[in-house]
């Protein structure tokens, strides 16, 4: 799901992401698992995963295995304060607004620098984090009405104070926090 407006970007719908979640989910069961972890890596993505999640949980329970657990989680919900404090000094423009920007970029610094082309990173992007309270808090289609929301690059706030050190601060609060949700469901074995 996302990025629509972008030529050359292809997606499927939410009911289609939902679908081969859930299809997923009841093949693993099938199979014969019993614990499963859902790790959400992109932001529109987010809402489906819950309800496949559910859908599959309740098919699973009517299928006779009612064992079947699930966690589901997005990674950047797993940093803690004082990381976001020193990634965003002058403030977090939030998940919603991180699309290829400080995070994302971070990470890839560190997991596939090479993937990085450092001069091709917009000198600013879209919303500033001083601007946030101009950014609407609804969506419009068709959303070629407004493509002043979403710039062409795709980075909707500034991503030119990423760095690898960041990379490294968010890549360990990420592994810490999901590990740690992960050991809270499934026990300190998993």
């Amino acid at each position: 799901m996302g990025g629509g407006p972008y030529v050359g970007t292809t997606g499927v719908d939410s009911d289609t992401l939902v679908k081969q979640q859930v299809d997923i989910i009841r093949e693993l069961v099938r199979h014969g698992v019993r614990r499963l972890v859902l790790l959400v890596g992109h932001f529109e993505n987010m809402f489906p995963s819950i309800e496949a999640a559910n859908l599959a949980y309740r098919e699973s329970v009517l299928l006779g295995v009612p064992d079947l657990k699930i966690v589901r989680l997005e990674y950047w919900d797993h940093v803690r304060p004082e990381t976001t404090a020193k990634v965003f000094p002058n403030g977090y423009p939030g998940a919603q607004l991180e699309h290829a920007a400080v995070q994302e970029t971070s990470l890839m610094l560190v997991l596939k620098p090479e993937l990085v082309d450092l001069a091709a990173i917009p000198g600013a992007g879209r919303h500033p984090v001083d601007r946030l309270a101009a950014f609407p808090a609804y969506t419009m289609e068709p959303a070629s009405l407004h493509p002043e929301w979403a710039p062409f690059s795709g980075v909707l706030s500034p991503a030119n104070a990423a760095s690898a050190e960041k990379g490294e601060w968010l890549l360990a609060d990420h592994v810490a926090g999901v590990a740690s949700a992960i050991r809270a469901e499934f026990g300190s074995e998993a």
